[in-house]
């Protein structure tokens, strides 16, 4: 047999050892799920919101409704119980419960299913199976697409550092919230664009594209912060050097095509199962829900409730405060808008859509409200640049110093490396000089992780989100593996 056809064998049993010796390792955190520090959470949003989340999965893993509660809690979790509950009707029956499933990413549901189907977990439903499948598997996916593009070194480190971080691993294995799907999203999208971001020729590139965009459409139908990562592929097209204009056109359609196919797909799934669950709740005697819904988060009010992260100037803050926004905007939507609301400071409206008092309003469903947000930031960000450019430079010294941990994990014990994004600044300096473009397009497209953060809120660990650290030890790594080799070759 020939030797290059043994080389490419041991290459394909290598990966393939390489890729079982993956799957035992996170298989090990998954079943000692409890020894995972729970030190490094993120404070700045709730996410999942499991505890109302998991209300909503009793009727649609059963009977396929949602949105559709009971204020009557099941005598036991089987079909036959969820039959009784609705058949028996009356005003137990809602469609809300406080305002988890009004305010849109409705995917959030899809988390509980791969624990019911494989555990049966109706009662206590857990989204730790959806998390660590996905997650192993993306694994998996960046291990192999970047070993293909021959990278090796960068891609063993980067697999072992993310598949290691205590902040990463309570998320997926301890945390029951969605999270996670950030680093999920990231690791199926390096793993697809790598031959481009390493400017490889691919003949599947098209197969991977719609893939790409199928795959951030599905995760952003649960957390629609994963969308930024259209930002980073869109940057790789555009510099691929194996594709003309007209290619990269057509790259970025299917990538985008598929995205909106998907996301539209996902979002008229819900809208049906809203409409007969409306049916069904009005025909049982319970409370249909008959206000306004949001098909994903709201942008500018996020915007001005964090402007507050440094200072209280111009009225915002102090830090996170809802509150704030909501008093402002009152006196405007009665003067401005001819709308005159309710409010005696709680995180909702003094009025509600039913007569029962079942379903408060919030400010997200009037319209006027998110532009009056905007319309505030916007007018103070053009009064006076300067302090807002102040606001962006210590969320960007944040985004550099506050990261999460690098570490070494398994079998519970966890290994704490020092470190300091610092030398991510070095970092690029020198591959710039030493014209290392794929390694700074790989950095560059690891950047829109890290968008929220700097264009939002910088503080409570929501920049434990960044990976372009781990990505920047990996090239470190990668390089230095580079330099003794040609080193030992020479003395050889």
């Amino acid at each position: 047999m020939r030797i290059d056809v043994l080389a490419e064998k041991w290459k394909a049993y290598n990966t393939t050892f390489l890729c079982c010796l993956l799957v035992l390792w996170q298989l090990g955190f998954y079943i000692f799920s409890d020894s995972i520090p729970k030190d490094y959470p993120r404070r700045d949003a709730t996410g999942l919101a499991h505890y109302y989340a998991k209300k909503f999965f009793f009727f649609y893993y059963h009977l396929g409704y949602f949105p559709i509660v009971s204020e009557k809690e099941p005598q036991e979790f089987s079909k036959k119980e969820a039959i009784r509950i609705l058949e028996e009707g009356g005003p137990n029956l809602l469609m809300e419960y406080y305002h988890w499933s009004r305010l849109g990413d409705s995917g959030r549901i899809f988390m509980y299913l791969p624990d019911a189907w494989l555990f049966n977990k109706i009662k206590e439903p857990e989204v730790k199976t959806f998390n660590s499948l996905f997650f192993t598997v993306s694994l998996l996916v960046v291990l192999i697409g970047l070993i293909r593009v021959k990278q090796k070194t960068l891609a063993i480190t980067y697999v072992v550092l993310v598949g290691s971080s205590p902040f990463w691993l309570y998320e997926v294995y301890a945390n029951q919230n969605l999270f996670s799907l950030i680093i999920i999203n990231f690791n199926f999208l390096l793993g697809l664009f790598s031959s481009l971001i390493f400017r490889k020729e691919d003949s599947s590139i098209l197969y991977k594209l719609a893939l790409a965009g199928i795959l951030v459409a599905f995760f952003a139908g649960m957390r629609s912060e994963v969308k930024s990562i259209l930002l980073g592929c869109a940057l790789v097209i555009v510099v691929y050097p194996h594709a003309g204009i007209i290619k990269k056109g057509l790259y970025l359609c299917t990538l985008l095509f598929s995205f909106y196919l998907v996301g539209k797909g996902i979002d008229n799934y819900f809208e049906r199962k809203f409409n007969e669950a409306y049916l069904l709740v009005q025909k049982k005697g319970g409370i249909p829900y008959t206000g306004k819904r949001i098909t994903t988060h709201k942008f500018w009010h996020p915007v001005f409730v964090f402007l507050g992260d440094f200072d209280t100037k111009y009225g915002y803050g102090p830090r996170v405060n809802d509150t704030v926004a909501y008093r402002y905007a009152i006196p405007i939507l009665k003067n401005k808008y001819g709308i005159d609301v309710k409010y005696s400071g709680k995180l909702f409206l003094d009025e509600y859509y039913d007569s029962t008092r079942k379903y408060y309003k919030k400010f997200d469903e009037i319209e006027a409200y998110e532009t009056i947000c905007k319309d505030k930031v916007l007018n103070d960000i053009k009064k006076d640049p300067v302090w807002y450019v102040g606001i962006l430079t210590k969320r960007f010294w944040n985004n550099i110093i506050i990261l999460s941990p690098v570490a070494l994990s398994v079998a519970g014990l966890y290994l704490v490396l020092p470190f300091s994004g610092l030398l991510i600044l070095l970092l690029l300096i020198f591959l710039a000089y030493k014209k290392q473009y794929s390694y700074l397009l790989l950095l560059a497209f690891s950047l829109p992780v890290s968008l929220a953060s700097f264009l939002i809120y910088s503080k409570d660990n929501i920049t434990f989100n960044h990976v372009y650290h781990l990505l920047g030890i990996g090239i470190m790594v990668a390089l230095a593996n580079i330099y003794f080799s040609k080193k030992i070759k020479s003395e050889d």
